[in-house]
């Protein structure tokens, strides 16, 4: 079995093998199936009445069931209210079309108009995104596969169970692990090379040479070790007769890439320089002294420059016709006499036997001859040390570091590479494919390659074929026998697909390999060894026919190429994955990446090379005359535009890039119709969701995408010089312009595709038209217009006629001068701005913060900055359901622009360029990440003494040093006129237009978007509303039902009947001292009021709401873990949060972190203690004092009552009861309003007091605190109705009192309608007024405050230029119009409003099934209110991270189980529904006589004013007011009811809890391989001697007396690192 080895790839043909890129050193469970039941079940003759056997309260059961069912199931639906997706008819949601729909969307560049720079459109992102890599001249798609395929490999040769299934893997393994063999290669040194030197006879560089062996040399260093000074020799198939082999010879010798760097000595004098350098360094090495090494190497240099001389340009051999010469070795001789060629070819070719008759093919035969005469003129000792030189620039490799360390400063200077910081084991994946690639091939098929993406690629190939053979008919130009000729050899190429078959047979795979032996530990002599071997397998093909199926290309190689003599087009398997190809990606994608491959080398069999070569392989004029001279007059079209082309200001050789770009265009038009055959035959396939392509549009930026690239400028010029393809920016844009019709006429029709594939209105992506319009310009910026606006500090003067500053508080003055020269002297930059109005001057403060200082307290307070880009689907529980179901999203929104996530981690200075965008100093740090800068330094300065407190700007704002800060909003929240495209919207234009409207009400909120303008807080918080909300749905729904349950009892239930039908039958006690006898009967509609709340279904809606708790907060810490993951803050609390700069500057201590190991202010715990323990005696008061308010209360509805009751107002009077509780109510509301805004106050300066170490901490106590106080609050008044009011009133004749006044009793309807009607009240009144202030409150403030800023003098002035609002707001600076705006206070409120009213529908749902009604329509409000505050009314917060809602989830767990006992209790001793279920079971099951069973009859000696009247009263109580034997059993009952109820709903809480893991298993898998990347990472540092985490020798947490702060080793240090003296 023949194999062509790395030597043998350069063919001698002057046709360079045509690649695609230049070579360089990626289940649906099986339905159940059913079987019968084992049990038949029949039904007796005559029919049965199904529910007739039932009890009302089961059939009610069972529709509520039924109607649970439903609810759950529309739930599913709305689940993902929280999530912003891109969904709906049409769109491809898998998992694979989101992932590379957000890979496309991040490589985008949607600011830039494609008409204008369609790669930059396309690829914009993806070069801000992969910055070059240490080491790296370019870096492209190419090298990013490469380097998974490397990966890949390493971990097939390096794992420990290693066993190759054939001596050649095993070959391949040993010579891996010797080139990883860095001690022995170290040891070792140059002593092999010099060794080899010796061998060889000397070089006079070193030491002694033997003067009289010229041929000797030149056999040697050209014949066993390949280094082929002068010229090349090579075997490869006769191009004229393509059935046989012959010997070739061509040019070579030159070590830099191309002719010109040795030509053109003043465009690359630096790389001459760096060239010379090498060439003494390594000479030196080898044990050279400088000076004559120095004198020599220039000699071999200037030798070099005379080859180069002579050198024939490659823009010059593209004519094969030309260039090929067939000779006899006796015609050589006489050709170039300097050279014995009969006796260096039998060396070369030995054992082969030869005479002077055997044919050569000469590709450069002027060059031969004038080479020849230059050897005979140069100095034997000159050509010896120019010999000697080729084969060290060979063996440098496999040497010790000091050889390499040489190498990349020449690299530096030729390329513009860096130190290169590639790993060992990348270099030796490499070296290994070159030298055992089919070997190496074996292990990378069997480990990766899918077979069946073979038969797909073949499909692709005959569909591009058939495109390409149907493009020949329409070129007018092209004669009919020319034309059926091209078909004839179009269909004769064959294709090579994945790899050749014989690497899988291990025999097959041996034979290749025989004979070459591999050392375990010297790399060198491996080296070597395989030059020795390449060369004899070169030798064996001479007298061989060609083997068609023979690879030139390793399976692992990401790259493509044909093949003209043998008329075939190879694709390694290490291309035929994504992004080039993937069996689950678009059509779309898979045609503009592989199909575009595979169109490109079908077309290099007709560019101006191939098309010489017929359809046999051979070189011979298969074309007619008048063909050819038309296809050259347009080849020379496209020679003279691609030369217009510049890159970098240096053009491109037309002429030596026309193969390729004939290629790059042919390819691209073949694959386009051959995509749009695939779609009339398939139909249109589904579009990928945000990426707001067509798919013909996608097929274009797909193809652009593939070849994304960045490149030093030196490698671009090296790349113009020696490269035959243009540089993907030329053949990216200017191909789709229309340049491919300049290329024989082909595509007159195809010429405007990009941007007139689509003309349907609605169907345009992004600024894909021909007006696209320009970024709006930064107006946050200095008066430089560059200095970019981090914050703003602002306060205000009274503005006095007579003096300057009269008016303004000295001391005041002094802190704010104090204050901004220590922020000046922190490096921050400050510009200041005064606006003065009638009465007073308002003064803007306007600061920047340098680089320098951005990157220490970067450092310092642990930013995360990007490392590498996140590719997470985005999509919903409810769009997979609805994609499944085929139905219509109705909640899908196309938000534009969605954030790119990113990996990240902790900002470190000296880790600096290992960063995503790190050399783009203005775009680096987000916005918000300077933000917090910013405010990290304003909080921590201290403007007068710390030991006062005199630290940083909350404590200025609260003493009115300063009356605002903030940093400024991203301009305007609405849209510009005239209207622009979505893309081009700025992100505060798209959360106004996408989330604030009124109209998104039903839409997916935008996460992402609020998470990168607001930050993970509030994002948080916004997930949290939109997903309670969506799960307050299918409780809004069973709610509903029950209510509904509740209107048609009011109208069946038999005791509402017997109440309402009794006329006078039960005449009821007097309800007070002072009322009168009553009829029962006259409270039937209260009483049917009372049923309507109080019926069955309040047991299954209180289970319900119950288990709902639990599941919603279950799922919920599913979807927050899933968020805190997508963006990156999983362990933000736990490891990466900050101490707050209050507690910075104010801690009088410090401790070493035990987690960080770095010093960190502390405050002594005894202390923190005493101060919270005082806090909370605070707390109790005004629990007392909540508690004082109650009683006040309940004295006020009794007083009211009885005050109603002696006025004698007929109805009034009848209802005085009511009266006096619904204003009670009322008048409660009114205080625990007012009862809040005190305590909230009170709650604050309490925690800070406390002195907590972090944001989350300080926060946390904060909340606790205002939540027990507001649990009282709110709850204390609906827990006394519920549980206590009417228990302790007595019986007749025996009434307990309160401050002489009667115990108040419930209303005749019952307990649970007052807690219904106080549910009511309370809850919905407080919505109703919260919602009101929303909406009402910052506009009439917002109004203020720009009153305020605009008087009537500034408002005459523009009247008087005619200025309308829209002007005037233009005219606004933007510190100005932010400053109008209100300041952003914080998320308590909002959290608080949301937890308490999960309070009420979860703890007092019994009573009032349509809580969760009135909070879903409230949400759906309280959603776009919150949303248009923070977008349009607040000034722009700075930005916190979190990782949760913090403590607001244990408050919701601890409500959730609260709420289970309450029901319970709410249920057996305040509902009737025990009471009924008794009777029910042990009286009658109709209920009939129910009313008089809950009725007493008062003792005989009650009498009231005088009369001795018996009457009825609600109690189980004999005659003599005793409890009789039912109340026991009723007890009895009730306690049951209370355990084995909680006891239930306890047990499937946890049952569900222990169902539903707080991580989903993606996430964790995800989690979990990131943990171990990471560690593979720090294993690899470690194993290359880099420790990431330093160690410490003191590690103990023992505490310090604060002094001054540490300086920071940083090579960012902050202007001043000295502490500055505390103020007095």
């Amino acid at each position: 079995m023949s194999v062509a080895l790395q030597d043998l790839r350069n063919t001698m043909s002057s046709y360079k093998r045509a690649t695609l890129e230049e070579e360089e050193v990626s289940d649906a469970p099986a339905d159940a199936a059913s079987s019968p039941d084992g049990v038949e079940v029949g039904f007796r003759k005559g029919g049965v009445d199904i529910l007739g056997r039932r009890t009302q309260l089961e059939v009610i059961l069972s529709v509520l069931l039924l109607a649970t069912l439903l609810a759950l199931t529309a739930c599913l639906l709305v689940l993902g209210l929280s999530f912003s997706s891109d969904s709906g008819r049409g769109l491809c949601l898998s998992e694979a079309c989101i992932t590379v729909a957000s890979q496309i969307v991040e490589a985008m560049d949607r600011s830039v108009d494609p008409c204008h720079d369609f790669y930059q459109f396309a690829c914009g992102g993806w070069m801000r995104k992969n910055p070059l890599p240490d080491g790296r001249s370019r870096w492209s798609t190419f090298n990013s596969i490469w380097e998974q395929n490397q990966a890949l490999l390493k971990h097939l040769l390096e794992n420990g169970t290693f066993n190759g299934s054939s001596e050649a893997e095993k070959k391949t393994q040993s010579y891996y692990l010797s080139c990883l063999n860095t001690p022995r290669i170290e040891e070792l040194g140059a002593q092999p090379l010099t060794d080899l030197i010796a061998k060889i006879g000397g070089w006079n560089m070193t030491g002694p040479w033997d003067k009289d062996n010229f041929m000797e040399v030149l056999k040697v260093v050209s014949g066993p070790y390949r280094a082929q000074p002068f010229f090349s020799v090579g075997v490869s198939a006769d191009p004229k007769n393509s059935n046989s082999n012959i010997i070739q010879v061509d040019q070579s010798g030159l070590f830099l890439p191309s002719r010109d760097y040795y030509l053109n000595k003043t465009a690359n004098e630096k790389v001459l320089v760096a060239y010379l350098e090498y060439m003494v360094e390594l000479g030196m090495l080898l044990g050279g002294e400088r000076s004559t090494t120095q004198h020599q190497m220039q000699q071999i240099l200037d030798f070099e420059t005379a080859l180069a001389n002579i050198t024939v340009p490659q823009d010059q051999r593209r004519d094969e016709e030309k260039i090929y010469h067939k000779v006899t070795i006796s015609e050589l001789q006489l050709l170039a006499p300097s050279v014995d060629w009969l006796d260096f070819l039998l060396s070369s070719l030995s054992p082969l036997e030869l005479n002077d008759t055997e044919h050569v093919v000469l590709y450069a035969k002027e060059y031969l001859q004038q080479v020849s005469d230059l050897i005979n003129k140069t100095e034997r000792s000159l050509l010896n040390n120019y010999m000697i030189w080729t084969l060290v620039q060979k063996s440098v490799t496999s040497l010790d570091q000091r050889f390499e360390n040489a190498q990349d400063k020449l690299l530096e200077s030729l390329f513009g590479t860096k130190k290169s910081c590639t790993p060992r084991w990348q270099t030796c994946i490499g070296n290994t494919d070159d030298t055992l690639g089919f070997a190496l091939g074996a292990l990378f098929v069997k480990a990766t390659f899918d077979k069946h993406s073979k038969d797909i690629a073949e499909e692709m190939i005959n569909e591009i074929r058939s495109a390409f053979k149907e493009a020949l008919d329409r070129l007018s130009w092209m004669d009919d026998q020319t034309r059926q000729a091209a078909k004839d050899k179009a269909d004769a190429i064959y294709d090579m697909i994945g790899f050749p078959e014989f690497i899988l047979d291990p025999k097959e795979l041996d034979d290749v390999y025989d004979g070459y032996e591999v050392s375990d530990d010297s790399f060198f002599q491996n080296m070597m060894s395989f030059y020795n071997f390449s060369a004899r397998v070169m030798a064996d093909q001479l007298r061989k026919t060609p083997n068609k199926d023979q690879w030139s290309m390793t399976p692992p190689t990401v790259n493509a190429y044909y093949m003209p003599t043998k008329n075939g087009i190879v694709f390694p398997a290490g291309i035929l994955q994504a992004p080039f190809y993937a069996h689950n990606h678009p059509k779309s994608l898979n045609f503009g990446g592989i199909g575009v491959v595979m169109g490109h080398e079908l077309t290099h069999a007709f560019d101006d090379q191939g098309r010489e070569y017929d359809k046999e392989g051979n070189l011979r004029p298969w074309w007619q005359n008048s063909s050819v001279e038309a296809f050259r007059q347009r080849t020379e079209c496209m020679v003279d535009q691609y030369s217009h082309y510049t890159v970098n200001g240096e053009h491109i050789n037309g002429k030596q890039t026309l193969g390729e770009n004939i290629a790059d265009n042919g390819g691209l038009k073949a694959a386009y119709h051959a995509y749009q055959s695939w779609v009339q035959k398939n139909g249109d396939e589904k579009r990928l969701p945000a990426v707001n392509l067509t798919n013909d549009q996608l097929f274009f930026v797909g193809f652009a995408q593939v070849w994304c690239s960045v490149r030093t400028p030196e490698s671009a010029h090296e790349s113009l010089v020696t490269d035959p393809h243009s540089p993907p920016s030329p053949v990216i844009v200017y191909k789709n312009r229309g340049t491919v019709r300049k290329v024989g006429g082909q595509m007159e029709d195809d010429g405007s595709l990009l941007i007139g594939m689509d003309t349907k209105p609605g169907n345009s992506y992004g600024s894909v038209t021909t007006n696209a319009p320009a970024q709006p310009l930064d107006r946050n910026v200095f008066s430089d217009g560059s200095t970019r606006i981090d914050f703003v500090l602002v306060w205000e003067e009274p503005r006095s006629s007579q003096k300057e500053g009269a008016g303004v508080n000295p001391a005041h003055q002094r802190w704010r001068d104090e204050f901004l020269s220590r922020l000046s002297r922190s490096g921050l930059l400050q510009e200041q701005k005064k606006v003065s109005h009638a009465k007073k001057n308002i003064c803007f403060v306007l600061l920047s913060a340098p680089w320098n200082v951005l990157c220490y307290y970067a450092e310092d307070i642990s930013l995360r900055v990007p490392l590498q880009v996140v590719n997470s689907p985005n999509i919903t529980g409810s769009e997979q359901l609805l994609l499944k179901l085929s139905l219509p999203n109705p909640m899908a929104q196309d938000v534009p622009n969605p954030p790119v996530c990113y990996y990240t981690c902790q900002f470190r200075n000296n880790k600096l360029e290992r960063f995503l965008g790190s050399n783009d100093k203005e775009t680096f740090f987000k916005t918000t990440q300077r933000h917090q800068v910013l405010y990290e330094i304003l909080a921590r300065t201290p403007y007068g003494s710390a030991k006062r407190g005199q630290v940083g700007i909350d404590r200025m704002l609260n003493e009115q040093v300063f009356t605002a800060a903030y940093p400024l909003h991203e301009g305007d929240y609405m849209q510009p006129t005239p209207t622009v495209s979505p893309q081009s919207l700025s992100t505060r234009q798209i959360l106004h237009t996408y989330w604030a409207k009124w109209s998104c009400w039903k839409s997916y909120q935008p996460l992402d978007h609020i998470r990168e303008y607001f930050g993970e807080k509030i994002a948080l918080y916004f997930a949290w509303l939109g997903f309670y909300t969506a799960w307050l749905l299918p409780a809004s729904l069973i709610g509903t039902v029950i209510f509904l349950n509740g209107l048609w009892l009011m109208a069946t239930d038999v005791p509402v009947k017997e109440v309402c039908d009794t006329r006078n039958n039960f005449l009821m006690c007097p309800a007070c001292n002072i009322c009168t006898y009553w009829n029962y009967s006259s409270i039937c509609v209260t009483y049917k009021l009372g049923i309507l709340f109080d019926n069955g279904g309040t047991v299954f809606f209180s289970v319900f709401m119950s288990l709902w708790a639990v599941t919603f907060l279950e799922y919920w810490k599913r979807t927050c873990s899933t968020l805190s993951h997508r963006w990156n803050c999983s362990d933000f609390e736990e490891i990466e949060e900050r101490p707050r700069p209050e507690f910075t500057a104010m801690a009088p201590m410090t401790m070493r972190n035990p987690v960080t190991g770095a010093e960190e202010p502390y405050f002594p715990e005894n202390k923190r203690f005493k101060r919270i323990l005082s806090g909370c005696i605070v707390i109790i008061v005004l629990i007392f004092l909540v508690l004082m308010c109650l009683i006040a209360i309940i004295l006020y509805r009794t007083i009211v009552s009885i005050l109603i009751q002696k006025s004698n107002l007929g109805f009034i009077s009848s209802s005085a009861k009511r009266i006096a509780s619904i204003t009670g109510s009322v008048l409660n509301l009114l205080v625990i309003l007012i009862l809040s805004r005190l305590y909230t106050t009170l709650a604050q300066i309490l925690t800070r007091w406390e002195m907590h170490r972090t944001q989350n901490k300080y926060e946390d106590m904060f909340i606790l605190k205002v939540f027990v106080f507001q649990f009282v609050n709110f709850y204390s008044s609906p827990i006394y109705i519920a549980f206590f009011k009417g228990r302790f009133v007595g019986f007749p004749g025996h009434y307990n009192t309160l401050f002489g006044i009667r115990n108040e009793d419930c209303g005749a309807g019952g307990c649970l309608i007052e807690l219904a009607q106080e549910l009511l009240v309370i809850m919905v009144g407080k919505q109703l007024i919260n919602n009101i202030q929303e909406f009402l409150v910052p506009k009439f403030k917002s109004w203020m405050q720009k009153r305020k800023m605009n008087p009537q003098q500034q408002k005459e002035k523009n009247k008087e230029e005619g200025k309308d609002e829209g002007q005037k707001k233009e005219d606004l600076s933007p510190w100005e119009a932010d400053y109008q705006l209100l300041m952003c206070e914080g998320l308590l409120s909002e959290y608080l409003e949301m937890v308490i009213q999960f309070g009420f529908i979860t703890i007092f749902v019994a009573a009032c099934p349509l809580a969760p009604l009135f909070s879903l329509i409230n949400n759906w409000v309280e959603i776009r209110l919150d949303a248009q505050k923070f977008v349009t009314e607040y000034r722009r917060p700075v930005v916190e991270r979190a990782q949760d809602i913090g403590i607001w989830l244990l408050i919701l767990q601890f409500i959730t189980q609260v709420a289970v006992l309450i029901n319970a209790f709410l249920i057996a001793f305040t509902s009737s529904f025990l009471p009924r279920l008794y009777y029910r079971y042990t009286r009658d099951s109709t209920l009939k006589g129910y009313i008089n069973f809950t009725l007493a009859t008062s003792p005989q000696n009650f009498t009231h004013h005088d009369e001795n009247t018996p009457c009825r009263y609600v109690g189980f109580r004999d005659d003599n007011g005793d409890y009789i034997q039912e109340y026991y059993h009723l007890l009895a009952i009730r306690l049951c009811f209370v355990i084995i109820f909680e006891h239930v709903v306890f047990l499937v809480g946890r049952l569900i809890d222990m169902m539903v893991p707080d991580i989903p298993e993606e996430v964790e898998l995800r989690i979990k391989r990131e943990h171990y990347m990471a560690k593979a990472a720090l294993a690899e540092n470690r194993s290359m001697g880099k420790n990431l985490i330093p160690e410490q020798d003191d590690q103990t947490t023992s505490l310090r007396r604060r002094a001054a702060e540490p300086s920071k080793q940083s090579k960012f240090p902050p202007p001043v690192l000295n502490r500055i003296p505390k103020g007095n």
